[in-house]
This record gives C-alpha cells, sequence and structure tokens, in this order.
C-alpha cells in the first residue's frame, strides 16, 4: 500500500493515471486492489488524480473529484447529460521507472524471512500429494483411516 500511495502522491496537478497503470508498476497489485488502497488509506494524497481507463473517477466520488479536476485544470469531456470523463489521451501521466520506490521499513530488528514453498512431495505409496500432505512433516505416514471431512478412505 505504501508503494501506491508513493506514486499517486507523485501524480502531477491536472495529470491523471488509472487504476491499471498503478498495478501493472506495483508487484502484486490489481487494479481493484489499488482502488481498495485508496478508499481505505489514500485519503491524505490526490485520490481524484486516479481514474478508470475510461478516464471516469471513483464510483461514488464523481462530485468532489469534478471539482478538483475544474481546479486543476485537468482536461475533461463532458457529455450532454452532464456527466463527464477525464480526457486520458490529454491528462495521461505515465509513471516513471524510479517512482513509487519504497524504502524498506527498518522499524522491526529482525524482518520476517520471505515465505518459500517446497515442492509437493508424493505420498509415501507413490501418488499424487493432497493438500494434507503440505501439512505433514517429511517421513510421516499418511493416516489410513478416515478423512479431515469425516468420510472413510
Amino acid at each position: 500500500m505504501e508503494q501506491i500511495l508513493a506514486i499517486v502522491e507523485s501524480i502531477p496537478a491536472g495529470r491523471v493515471t488509472t487504476y491499471g497503470s498503478i498495478a501493472d508498476v506495483v508487484e502484486g497489485a490489481t487494479a481493484r486492489s489499488v482502488g481498495h488502497a485508496l478508499k481505505t488509506g489514500g485519503h491524505a494524497v490526490p485520490w481524484w488524480r486516479v481514474v478508470t481507463a475510461s478516464g471516469r473517477p471513483a464510483p461514488g466520488a464523481e462530485h468532489a473529484a469534478h471539482e478538483r479536476f475544474l481546479e486543476e485544470k485537468t482536461p475533461l469531456d463532458t457529455a450532454g447529460d452532464g456527466t463527464y470523463a477525464v480526457d486520458v489521451a490529454a491528462a495521461i501521466w505515465h509513471i516513471p521507472d524510479d517512482v513509487g520506490y519504497v524504502e524498506p521499513r527498518q522499524d522491526h530488528e529482525h524482518p520476517r524471512p520471505p515465505a518459500t514453498r517446497e515442492a509437493p512431495r508424493p505420498g509415501p505409496s507413490g501418488d499424487a500429494p493432497t493438500s494434507a500432505d503440505a501439512c505433514r512433516p517429511p517421513g510421516t505416514p499418511r493416516s489410513r483411516g478416515y478423512t479431515a471431512t469425516g468420510s472413510r478412505r
């Protein structure tokens, strides 16, 4: 979330980027997770500068975003019915490679090591591993009784 907010803070006034563009440069992020990060923790950053690929602001925030767009002279397309969208072609801000890099936090004396996954091991009878095999210590035989769901093997 810190990386997402750092990117949003760096968007210049009058320019926008899209949820998807941010997700493309933040490892593990999706357009939805970018929106969620802005909704839950993005109140101190210029959240209105992040729009959908079609130029629409966050649902429910159209009026507040419209006022900000007008203040910043962001290029807009207005429809006859009064709805609007940002002119993405004119206002797009492409995220530079160095924007959004966040130094690793140093507030933990012993940071947690990255998670690793072992390759699945075949069961004792040589058949395909199950999810229960991942929880059992190596070398421990499979139970021949009932399964975790209570059904008979």
